[in-house]
């Protein structure tokens, strides 16, 4: 989404919107606009495109591989798992590299359940999820889990109360965001977790619009214990790079879960 920096006719009302007219302009305008979708995705830092040239054009080893284009590209990958571990405040082993935030999420969401007996597993989420997670807990509903979609009140934030009372002997899964992609809202993450975890239910958290911008750290949130086993994801977006241009994506062994 963008708006020219002139000849804008568009005003909102909150909480409608409501648009008088609105001009894209011609190819030569595009250089003259102002963009405002940073949430969905930002121009790549010229540091990071600088970095990416040089690991695309000579460090292109596959980081899998034995011999020394291998070895440097692997070296790569584990010094990004490392600085991706040190902005969250987990350890490196936690990090694991998926190819973005959906497959993390549809990850978390599905690896949880065990699709031989659907009906056993119960999910509670929210209604101001990113698609990325309404949309696989819609698929788990077809297939039989029970799904349960917290309301938010008018500041678009989940009351704990209401997901205390929405907790079920089965719940197998609680996902909830830390930061809204479209208002900014950021929900209580730290109380659920601190309420899922005197039930012993694992807890997500898409943390896509916040690692960046806030700090965010997984203990604190109560995301990041590693008392528990069952694994975890951490997904990226195009927003977040690393000094060597590598971005992150997931993280592993705990209980509690965290997308970004």
């Amino acid at each position: 989404m963008f708006y020219k920096k002139r000849n804008v006719l568009a005003f909102l009302k909150w909480p409608s919107v409501k648009v008088i007219e609105f001009s894209l302009g011609t190819e030569d305008d595009m250089k003259d606009f102002i963009y405002l979708d940073h949430n969905a995705t930002t121009p790549i830092d010229p540091g990071a495109a600088a970095v990416m040239k040089v690991i695309m054009e000579e460090e292109f080893g596959n980081p899998s591989s034995g011999y020394f284009l291998g070895t440097r590209a692997k070296q790569k990958v584990e010094q990004a798992r490392e600085e991706i571990a040190g902005l969250l405040h987990a350890d490196g082993e936690e990090i694991v590299f998926t190819s973005g935030g959906s497959e993390s999420n549809n990850t978390v969401l599905k690896g949880i359940i065990d699709l031989r007996r659907p009906g056993d597993f119960h999910i509670i989420t929210s209604a101001v999820e990113h698609p990325a997670i309404l949309n696989p807990a819609l698929f788990l509903l077809d297939l039989g889990v029970q799904v349960t979609i917290l309301p938010v009140d008018r500041c678009g934030r989940v009351d704990p109360d209401d997901l205390r009372r929405a907790i079920k002997p089965h719940t197998a899964l609680i996902s909830i965001m830390l930061a809204n992609n479209e208002t900014g809202t950021l929900q209580p993450v730290e109380g659920i977790a601190q309420i899922a975890r005197e039930l012993n239910i694992p807890v997500h958290t898409d943390a896509a619009q916040a690692v960046g911008k806030l700090p965010v750290d997984v203990e604190q949130l109560g995301v990041g214990s590693t008392r528990y086993t069952q694994a975890a994801r951490l997904s990226r977006r195009r927003r977040l790079v690393t000094d060597d241009g590598v971005l992150p994506v997931t993280l592993d062994q705990t209980v509690e879960y965290l997308t970004l």
